[in-house]
């Protein structure tokens, strides 16, 4: 099979179209979690959780990053 130049360009777009879709869909798939995660502090301790989402992301990421990838 020949490949040229212009076929690895729009190959190189798509995947970075791609990249960008999948990059989206997990930064959704996180606010819903933080959300998750929010309305389990409140159930469980009763009490509203005193930092942002950022920090619970940075304290969270790699464990997020597991539990993404095994949905």
């Amino acid at each position: 099979m020949f490949v040229t130049h212009k076929d690895k360009f729009m190959f190189e777009q798509l995947n970075t179209y791609m990249s960008q879709f999948v990059f989206k869909d997990f930064r959704l798939w996180v606010t819903r979690k933080w959300y998750e995660h929010k309305r389990e502090v409140l159930a469980w301790e009763k009490r509203v959780v005193d930092y942002s989402d950022k920090e619970w992301f940075a304290k969270n990421k790699w464990y997020l990053k597991k539990l993404y990838k095994g949905k």
